[in-house]
């Protein structure tokens, strides 16, 4: 993929209308905003299957990163570095809505990428200076209306792969970068335990097939253990079985 359709796609913004007290406003900015998610999407696994992978991943996250410090250090100027939902769903400022939005999407998208390409994320992250300012981005995100209008019209968003278009990433990115404490027990990214995966395969289905080759290479050890004791002259452990009558 050339450089400049990668910048293209992080440097865009959603343009918002100015919304009202409730979520009828907030709809139309959210069907917005989930257009440029899925255009996300498509762009990370892109990214995520080109050879040029390691190069990409981290223009990427470089660019995500920057994009949303330019936008903290933009609303400070403003006094507006502890916006809160309503200043977000009530203003009629320009730029600065513009940099709160710009910091939900590229908070969403450094999720998204965090899951698809975790272990390279782990190691820019690693190096990463400025951590407290994802953080802080990431918990803004997680206190908008855009987030609670999420959770609020799609069930179990927080886990939703397919529905989800702000929950989601952003519980994976809390998780994949252990942003407000260590990951939760039965948290797994499969991305990190298989490179290759089918296209489009959800998280649901790759945990259930996951699931059965933990189940398969089960058999095949005890199937070897059998046949190790067979090649030592041993009998096979004798299995008691309750029969019902």
């Amino acid at each position: 993929m050339k450089i400049w359709k990668i910048l293209a796609v992080l440097t865009s913004q959603i343009s918002a209308e100015e919304n009202g007290d409730d979520f009828k406003g907030m709809k139309e900015y959210f069907i917005g905003y989930g257009v440029k998610r899925k255009e996300h999407r498509k762009a990370i696994e892109a990214w995520a299957k080109s050879k040029e992978n390691n190069q990409l991943v981290e223009i990427a996250f470089n660019s995500i990163t920057s994009t949303i410090s330019s936008s903290k250090e933009k609303l400070s100027n403003s006094n507006l570095d502890d916006f809160s939902a309503k200043d977000f769903d009530r203003s009629k400022l320009g730029k600065e809505r513009n940099s709160i939005s710009s910091i939900f999407e590229n908070i969403a998208l450094l999720g998204d990428l965090a899951r698809r390409v975790p272990k390279q994320i782990d190691s820019l992250w690693e190096k990463f200076e400025k951590k407290e300012e994802i953080v802080w981005a990431t918990q803004k995100t997680k206190e908008s209306s855009l987030y609670r209008f999420d959770t609020e019209m799609v069930e179990n968003a927080a886990r939703n792969e397919t529905s989800s278009m702000i929950a989601f990433p952003v519980y994976v990115l809390a998780q994949e970068l252990q942003l407000f404490g260590a990951r939760e027990e039965g948290y797994i990214n499969l991305y990190r335990e298989i490179r290759d995966l089918p296209e489009n395969e959800t998280q649901a289905e790759f945990s259930e097939r996951h699931a059965e080759m933990k189940r398969e290479k089960k058999l095949d050890e005890i199937e070897r253990r059998k046949e190790k004791r067979k090649k030592n002259g041993l009998k096979p452990p004798i299995v008691q079985r309750k029969t019902e009558l």
